[in-house]
């Protein structure tokens, strides 16, 4: 019997003595080499993933007693190690693992490449004027089991996203995987200019010139520039996977980097805060309004997209940025609205950007701690989604919930 036997068998003793109660609970990130990538587990209830969660500051991936367990690699010709198969079966039997009869250890169960989602399209529409299509980032797991990940309503004539839905698990949140590098941006079919080449400073800097006539509302300096601007964050997920599964253009908007590194970046870490002290999953639709008009020149209000499509402007940036928080176990939430115009000279369909778009309510909401009324770092509105459901239809109609005003 090798020594890594021997150490892993009494790791998992070790570690079902403590706090968990029956099953396997393994050291995640134990003996796993560089070629090794997480395979991703599914729940036994086929509705989600399983999740390492954080002992002393050690990652913890616990399997269920006398029952099995899928394990997936997810991605094109993708395998795990121990078969050479995309998918397998696990079973957990006096504190450990088994394979068919084969008892085997963690570091067998890894998949030769990161494992990765699809993005498909539904033939479902969306939107409160039904103009959006909607896709869906997902892990087809096996035959009947497919985990959607993110949803996404699409604009396919403007090539936007009008918002996104997704889940923090504010039980594993803590446990998260944090990498040192991030995946590049995919594009896929959704997208049909050069979206590595709209999004760069030279791009935008003669896109800016050629409708405005000038070169003073983007300047490339003070993170006035427009960035990628993730809807559904990477930091919201648990997996490595599915962290990398938010790089899609598909998910991210014209943001003004100033917006994006300061209010909205404070907005996202509160509401991981929320769903981590409460322990509680919530769900998050992210969404965009409008389009930023800019003055040219001249004092003429124009319409910013960042790319021209046949006969038509695509990648629209948007007025104002929103996240509505819903934790339907207390049955409260609230909307947050970010205005995305670092000068305050914008406008949107001819009314001030402002101008509320609800009655704001930021000074009730006390886990919004920053300076709402900063326009160079996301002028910010706190709102019931009933009131700014009259201003943006695409608010979610949750029904009678009361405000989310703590955590």
């Amino acid at each position: 019997m090798s020594v890594l036997w021997v150490v892993f068998g009494l790791l998992i003793c070790l570690i079902s003595k403590g706090s968990f109660t029956g099953g396997c609970s393994i050291y995640y990130d134990f003996g796993i080499s560089a070629k090794h990538h997480h395979p991703m587990a599914l729940r036994r209830d086929g509705e989600g993933f399983l999740y390492p969660v954080l002992r002393d500051g050690i990652r913890i991936l616990h399997f269920p007693s006398n029952g099995g367990v899928w394990l997936s690699c997810p991605g094109d010709k993708n395998s795990l190690f121990l078969n050479s198969r995309t998918r397998t079966y696990i079973t957990c039997s006096g504190n450990h693992l088994y394979y068919g009869k084969q008892r085997v250890m963690w570091p067998q169960l890894g998949c030769k490449d990161k494992p990765k989602p699809s993005l498909d399209r539904f033939e479902e529409s969306c939107g409160a004027s039904k103009e959006g299509r909607m896709y869906a980032v997902h892990w087809p797991i096996r035959r009947g089991v497919d985990i959607r990940q993110i949803d996404i309503c699409f604009d396919e004539m403007r090539e936007t996203a009008l918002f996104t839905y997704h889940q923090i698990n504010g039980n594993h949140t803590d446990a998260k995987i944090i990498e040192s590098s991030r995946p590049s941006f995919k594009r896929t079919n959704m997208i049909t200019i050069n979206a590595n080449r709209v999004y760069t400073i030279k791009a935008q800097k003669a896109l800016f010139t050629q409708l405005l006539h000038s070169g003073r509302h983007l300047t490339g300096e003070r993170e006035h520039y427009l960035a990628r601007g993730h809807l559904t964050p990477d930091s919201d997920f648990v997996l490595a996977p599915e962290q990398d599964a938010t790089y899609y253009y598909a998910n991210v908007v014209p943001q003004w980097q100033a917006v994006n590194n300061g209010n909205w970046k404070s907005l996202e870490y509160s509401v991981r805060e929320v769903a981590e002290r409460r322990r509680s999953i919530l769900n998050v639709w992210t969404g965009t309004h409008g389009v930023l008009k800019l003055p040219d020149s001249r004092n003429r209000f124009v319409d910013l997209f960042l790319g021209s499509g046949v006969r038509r402007t695509v990648i629209p940036v948007p007025a104002f940025m929103w996240k509505v928080i819903h934790d339907p176990v207390r049955n409260d939430a609230i909307a947050i609205v970010l205005v995305n115009d670092v000068g305050g000279y914008g406008q949107s369909d001819g009314l001030s950007l402002q101008e509320e778009p609800c009655l704001d309510m930021c000074h009730l909401i006390l886990w919004v701690d920053w300076d709402v009324t900063d326009y160079n770092s996301g002028r910010t509105f706190c709102c019931h989604i009933e009131n700014l459901k009259n201003t943006i239809h695409n608010v979610p109609d949750l029904g009678d919930v009361r405000i989310l005003a703590s955590i």
